[in-house]
């Protein structure tokens, strides 16, 4: 891929930053050019798809039918599907 610019002189005068119109990319941060993947360092965990099946985590949120994005637990730390039903002891 060539990258056009508007200088026809000695290249040492072109300040070069290595990629085109999207910052100069310090490593690890996840710089690149269309299709050529990222860096995989220095992202963090992901806070949709906790407390799903494995095999929907990380996905795109659109054509996985019914699970959504979110974690599936309240606060207290109980499923979803338990709460509202009176004491889980007694069941």
């Amino acid at each position: 891929m060539t990258i056009s610019v508007k200088f026809h002189g000695p290249l040492d005068e072109v300040k070069c930053t290595g990629t085109a119109g999207r910052g100069k990319a310090k490593t690890g941060q996840g710089k690149a050019k269309t299709g050529q993947g990222k860096a995989k360092t220095g992202r963090g965990k992901a806070k949709t798809g906790r407390g799903k099946a494995k095999t929907e985590r990380g996905k795109a949120k659109t054509g996985r039918g019914n699970i959504k994005a979110g974690r599936g637990k309240t606060k207290t730390g109980r499923r979803k599907a338990e709460t509202g039903r009176g004491n889980i002891e007694d069941e």
